[in-house]
């Protein structure tokens, strides 16, 4: 059962990177085509399509970087799976840890994508035409199918967490740390990357010590932070996929790869990753040590009333 529910959820994260990859698609080729208002500071009044104009690339940047760090999220799931299946238990271990981050994390990320991208669009993606909406409407039933996400931070900290006493997950973050190592041999503008990505390592281990020392003995208080867990991990990894992407890039343009637009694209991904999200991972820590006793305050009663 276990095995045939691990391969339907990592199929609805591959739906949430899809849709994310659709919506991302959509608004880069309007952003280039919609002409809207001179370009801020120019001298010239003339109006620029609209992905000339800062706010409009930054929303284009994240919609491209949290793709593609989804995406790689769920490649490196299904391989996982693969070596598991052929009797690699590390590997086993690690894809048991990551499913429910590729559900959760892959199909939220589905809709902030194609949140951005109704966003990108203006007046316009709210209505049928441009297909925008359509996005967002196919990826918000992702998040609440095959075990609500939810469902899957409560597994995440509630099974998968105490693998090993923890030993399975700090085999992950233990790959995260030896790639800081990497960026930071590279230094230059890697080197922030390897900064950011070192504070959030920090944060997990730091929620995976109070979820230790306080989840195990009244696993409630794990419970009520598991989604905000769940949000902390999956940035996390996230930017650890992206700052390989980066380090990958690097080294094919050390190489004399023509590619350079391509490559330097990837390093400019990592780049926006550690400096625009990789700093949300701090803010979910609250939300793990908290516990559960203001959630136990907002009564029932409390909530009822007007």
């Amino acid at each position: 059962m276990f095995t045939m529910m691990n391969a339907a959820r990592i199929n609805v994260g591959s739906q949430g990177v899809q849709v994310a990859e659709a919506a991302w698609q959509r608004a880069r080729a309007f952003a280039r085509e919609r002409v809207q208002s001179a370009r801020a500071g120019s001298a010239a009044k003339s109006p620029v399509a609209i992905v000339e104009h800062p706010d409009v690339r930054r929303m284009l940047l994240r919609m491209r970087a949290l793709t593609e760090a989804a995406r790689a999220l769920l490649y490196f799931t299904a391989g996982q799976v693969d070596r598991g299946a052929l009797g690699d238990a590390a590997a086993q271990a690690r894809a048991d840890v990551l499913v429910p981050l590729i559900k959760a994390w892959g199909t939220d990320i589905g809709i902030e994508v194609a949140s951005l991208g109704v966003q990108v669009h203006g007046g316009t993606g709210y209505v049928e035409e441009t297909g925008a909406a359509q996005h967002y409407r196919d990826a918000r039933i992702l998040p609440i199918y095959e075990g609500t996400n939810g469902i899957q931070a409560m597994d995440l900290v509630g099974r998968k967490l105490p693998m090993r006493m923890g030993g399975v997950m700090g085999d992950h973050l233990a790959k995260i740390k030896a790639t800081v190592d990497e960026l930071n041999a590279v230094g230059g503008e890697l080197g922030a990357v390897a900064a950011s990505l070192a504070d959030g390592v920090a944060a997990v281990e730091t929620a995976n010590a109070w979820i230790f020392e306080h989840g195990l003995a009244d696993p409630k208080q794990a419970i009520a932070g598991a989604t905000p867990y769940l949000g902390l991990l999956g940035t996390v990894t996230g930017g650890w996929f992206s700052a390989r992407l980066a380090l990958a890039a690097h080294a094919e343009l050390a190489a004399g790869s023509d590619d350079v637009e391509y490559l330097r694209a990837k390093i400019v991904n990592a780049r926006f990753y550690a400096t625009h999200l990789l700093p949300r991972a701090a803010g979910y820590l609250p939300g793990v040590t908290a516990g559960s006793a203001l959630l136990d305050e907002a009564t029932v009663e409390g909530l009822a009333s007007v």
